[in-house]
């Protein structure tokens, strides 16, 4: 499946990520592992619990001590304390945190204290003020196997760094490892212990605990070998050719590999698992047919070019038609202004005329998100959105259907972009459940018949009243593209790439019904990356570069 790069280029819309082990945290961040029903707020006041909110301040004040030797001061800091729901289901924490800002120092202490139990499940106590990289990743791995061994010997003994980072938020540059449960050659993803690291001073500055002590592996005895599982692997994937944006106006040319965490081989069966096309998922797949696309090209088209700037009068004019012509009459517009578009974001390099549209009154404008933009010179639809349609239940609209209505809208409003841009769409939806109320289709720019990521056009369109709700368009001009046939390694291409790649049996309650599977590691650091080069073979990451260098 190629990214979808696009779809946030249309605000309001949100897209939902299935992936086997990712996980997205607000305090840190690891592949190969996630947590359930985490940081969701208790709703319930009635709720009862052993430990009190005093009682579990003080264990994290001891806790602080225990662990990274600092005596805390409530005094010093604003201090919030809520109970939510915990790392399992049916279980709570006490969520505390300590902030405040001094001069160039910030400090985050907080913790996650089991509210029947007590057990400290998180606990941070960052002082940031130096960004200097003084310490290697050898020392930190070397830090961090001490801590695991001085506070957490008896999971240690059954514990492996499975994964490393070397940060996870803009601001701050640490080391964070992930220590995952490992017995009698199965790796269990529900169980873990995350170390971070301050990539400055050396020093241990957090743990998360994810470990379920009644939660018993599998035996393995039975299950299918590893060189059978990769045979399986190897003869079900298929990597496709994309370009991606690279530095300034280059590209390069490579495999996507982003959706590697979605797939696991059963570890008695030997059947592959896609998860975009499993339990309650389905993915549809739409495209032309050769008969459809010989006259889908027939109604390619030139834009109008001005020699300058459009007025304000005639940009408001154009936007009126637009707006009638997409979402109905009586609109209004408000705030025109132009937008230099030096940062060329939509590629163009032109300039673009923005302004809000609403019906009632300029207070909707307040409540609602309608916005158009439109491209200066060229006159066309940069983008524009309207938020008016809410969720529903109702869907009269099939995929299909709206397949031909986004391509239309294509044809009208973008007729110069027809003959390049991929035809060919997949929708991941749930079967038991209507969970958008847009259809999302994603255009992708296509060069030497190859998709380039970056660059198309996307659409949504409502599945109850038809109405495309949201229209993007993101076009470079100048952009440099490496001809396919410079390709060299014409042998095996997915050998080729899943050589960076070993099967590992592994364990979660969540997938495969609680049975053993296999699932794909990076040999290198465990960590998952979109792309491997289509000349050298060699990993990048989601910018490009080689992760060897």
């Amino acid at each position: 499946m190629i990214k979808k790069r696009l779809l946030g280029l249309i605000t309001g819309v949100t897209v939902m990520t299935i992936a086997l082990g990712i996980i997205k945290e607000n305090i840190v961040y690891a592949k190969g592992i996630r947590v359930k029903g985490y940081n969701t707020a208790v709703q319930k006041s009635s709720y009862k619990t052993a430990i009190s909110k005093e009682k579990a301040l003080q264990i994290m004040k001891d806790a602080l001590k225990e662990y990274f030797g600092y005596n805390l001061k409530e005094e010093d800091f604003e201090m919030n304390c809520k109970l939510e729901d915990g790392y399992w289901d049916g279980s709570h924490v006490w969520s505390i945190v300590f902030r405040k800002d001094q001069k160039e120092v910030h400090y985050d202490i907080a913790a996650d204290i089991e509210s029947d139990t007590g057990d400290i499940l998180y606990l941070r106590n960052y002082h940031g003020n130096n960004f200097n990289k003084a310490v290697s990743k050898a020392e930190a791995i070397e830090d961090a196997n001490q801590f695991m061994q001085k506070f957490f010997p008896d999971k240690e003994k059954v514990s492996k760094l499975v994964n490393y980072k070397t940060s996870f938020k803009n601001d701050i540059d640490n080391y964070i490892f992930t220590f995952g449960r490992m017995e009698n050659g199965v790796f269990s993803q529900d169980h873990y212990i995350i170390v971070e690291e301050d990539r400055s001073t050396g020093k241990v500055i957090s743990f998360k605990k994810v470990w379920n002590e009644n939660d018993k592996i599998p035996d393995s005895s039975k299950v299918i070998s590893q060189d059978k599982s990769k045979e399986v692997f190897n003869n079900n994937i298929n990597f496709q050719l994309e370009y991606i944006p690279f530095k300034g106006n280059k590209t390069k040319l490579v495999y996507g590999t982003e959706d590697i965490p979605n797939y696991y081989v059963d570890g008695n069966t030997g059947k592959f698992v896609d998860l975009n096309n499993y339990g309650n998922l389905a993915t549809i797949t739409k495209d032309l047919s050769e008969s459809e696309k010989t006259e889908w090209y027939k109604k390619a088209g030139e834009v109008k070019n001005n020699k300058k700037v459009i007025s304000s009068e005639t940009a408001k004019k154009v936007i009126e038609k637009y707006v009638k012509q997409l979402y109905g009459t009586g609109y209004k517009i408000a705030g025109l202004k132009y937008q230099n578009n030096k940062g060329q974001y939509y590629g163009t390099g032109n300039g673009v005329w923005r302004a809000d549209f609403y019906k009632k009154s300029k207070k909707e404008i307040q409540s609602s998100n309608n916005y158009i933009k439109i491209d200066a010179i060229n006159e066309e639809i940069i983008d524009t959105f309207s938020d008016k349609e809410k969720l529903t239940s109702s869907v009269k609209l099939n995929y299909d259907a709206a397949y031909r209505k986004a391509l239309n809208l294509v044809a009208k409003y973008y007729p110069d972009k027809v003959k390049y841009i991929e035809t060919k769409q997949k929708d991941t939806e749930r079967k038991d459940k209507n969970t958008s109320s847009y259809y999302q289709f994603n255009f992708l720019r296509s060069v030497n018949n190859i998709p380039y990521t970056d660059n198309g056009i996307a659409i949504c369109i409502d599945k109850n009243t038809g109405v495309p709700v949201g229209l993007s368009e993101r076009w470079n001009k100048n952009n440099k593209f490496t001809d396919v046939t410079e390709i060299k390694n014409e042998g095996n291409i997915e050998a080729m790439v899943l050589k960076h790649y070993a099967p590992t049996l592994t364990y979660s309650s969540e997938y495969n019904n609680g049975e053993l599977f296999y699932k794909l590691n990076n040999l290198d650091d465990e960590n998952y990356y979109p792309y491997v080069d289509a000349f050298t073979g060699k990993i990048l990451n989601d910018t490009g570069k080689d992760i060897s260098k």
